[in-house]
């Protein structure tokens, strides 16, 4: 599956409108079918890939709220890249579950990198940082309560 998602990313890089209406549903599709080798596969060539991929690998990654999911919005958020670190921001929101949540809390540096950005955003940025650090505080609570 890992290759096909490859192709795919790699021939939508100049077609943006069409990605969002067409693209991404098929690259998740592809990426709910994912093995274990997939994942390792994706996660091996990542940071190897162009720009314009990532953010469209970001962008589609979070429906299924798994651990490999996660870790590979994590690996993408430190690249150092506005765009593709709000579109990592806006696909965590979806990872809603306690344990998820713990497992972001504990990479401190993307709680700092929110905080260091807010100032420079504009209201809809702004708006999805606050609303992951709106939530990650919720979160933390009822962590600290157990």
């Amino acid at each position: 599956m890992y290759k096909e998602l490859d192709a795919l990313l790699t021939d939508f890089q100049d077609a943006d409108n069409y990605w969002f209406d067409t693209g991404c549903l098929t690259a998740e599709k592809l990426i709910i079918l994912f093995k274990h080798e997939d994942w390792n596969e994706l996660s091996h060539d990542l940071l190897t890939k162009p720009l314009g991929w990532q953010k469209k690998l970001a962008y589609c990654l979070g429906n299924d709220s798994n651990l490999e999911e996660l870790k590979i919005l994590l690996t993408l958020a430190s690249v150092e890249d506005a765009d593709l670190f709000e579109v990592c921001i806006d696909s965590l929101r979806s990872f809603t579950s306690v344990e998820n949540k713990q497992i972001i809390l504990e990479n401190r540096f993307i709680i700092e990198k929110v905080k260091e950005a807010i100032p420079s955003t504009g209201i809809v940025s702004r708006g999805i940082f606050q609303d992951f650090l709106n939530e990650l505080t919720n979160k933390a609570y009822e962590i600290n309560r157990k």
